[in-house]
């Protein structure tokens, strides 16, 4: 295993479950000391804390809420409190909203998804950011965002605003920061196999095989997939990428229209090249020209 992060100290938020657990578990095992924060599932964030240190790393774990200023800054002086420094910061909480088009989305649902999803990514950056250059000099941010940043589904309008917005501060804060030597990156995860999605597919062999089939490498992602592209933007093996939205989707974001929703082509596209083929030769000689 690689010591990429040896002697450094990181802070992840919504560490509790899924991919801000993958995380922190595998920059402990690459030598990290972690700050670990979720704001409601303390059982959850108790059995991360104790994996990261049965890794030799240490770690701490707090209750605090990503939207709430008092709570970030508190955070981050204890992390630098305990560890005397700080060189990455992974904003992963987030709140997902119940799913409801814009008119019947309750006012709270959106308040909430905005203030976790972006607001809390903004204040992250706002205490993380002078704790870097005031112990370390440096720092690197690798903020958690959404392939629905930019592809959209019905239903979503507060948590596609959250993960839109969380680009453009990306993007911003790398262009803000880059002279001070602070880098700023995001990754853009399709569907990811936590412990809510996995429950729900289990549970649903249908949806779970129509999931898999819309992309390209035929399956959902791994939290422990997210992890290490996390881990590489964070690493100085990245050390000239900054302002970067990383799609981590399973090729989801290449795709046509009709690759997602003609069944046929779909089919031909798995089973080879030569039904394939067919299924266009067909839709041309039949006047329909080059599938888009």
């Amino acid at each position: 295993m690689n010591r990429r992060f040896a002697g450094k100290v990181a802070i992840v938020t919504g560490a509790a479950t899924g991919i801000g657990k993958a995380t922190a578990l595998l920059l402990a095992a690459e030598g990290a000391n972690l700050m670990l924060t979720t704001s409601r599932n303390k059982e959850g964030l108790d059995t991360t804390v104790a994996a990261v240190r049965s890794r030799g790393s240490h770690a701490v774990g707090r209750l605090a809420d990503a939207s709430v200023q008092g709570d970030v800054a508190d955070t981050t002086a204890e992390t630098l409190e305990v560890f005397g420094r700080l060189d990455v910061l992974v904003a992963n909480a987030a709140y997902f909203q119940t799913p409801a088009p814009a008119a019947h989305l309750e006012e709270a649902e959106w308040d909430r998804t905005l203030e976790v999803g972006l607001k809390g990514v903004f204040l992250a950056a706002k205490f993380g950011i002078p704790a870097m250059l005031a112990t370390s000099g440096k720092g690197a941010i690798v903020n958690v965002s959404s392939i629905n940043s930019t592809f959209h589904a019905p239903g979503l309008p507060a948590y596609s605003a959250a993960k839109g917005g969380v680009d453009a501060l990306t993007r911003q804060l790398a262009l803000e920061y880059g002279p001070r030597n602070i880098r700023v990156n995001a990754v853009n995860p399709g569907l990811i196999a936590v412990e809510t999605v996995t429950a729900f597919l289990d549970s649903s062999p249908d949806e779970a095989k129509v999931a898999a089939e819309c992309y390209p490498l035929d399956r959902l992602g791994h939290p422990d997939e997210v992890a290490q592209v996390i881990a590489f933007l964070a690493s100085e093996d990245a050390s000239f990428v900054t302002g970067v939205t990383l799609p981590v989707d399973g090729g989801l974001s290449i795709q046509s229209a009709a690759a997602l929703l003609r069944p046929g082509l779909r089919r031909g596209w798995r089973e080879g090249s030569v039904e394939l083929v067919r299924h266009r030769s067909d839709a041309e000689n039949a006047g329909g020209g080059v599938l888009q």
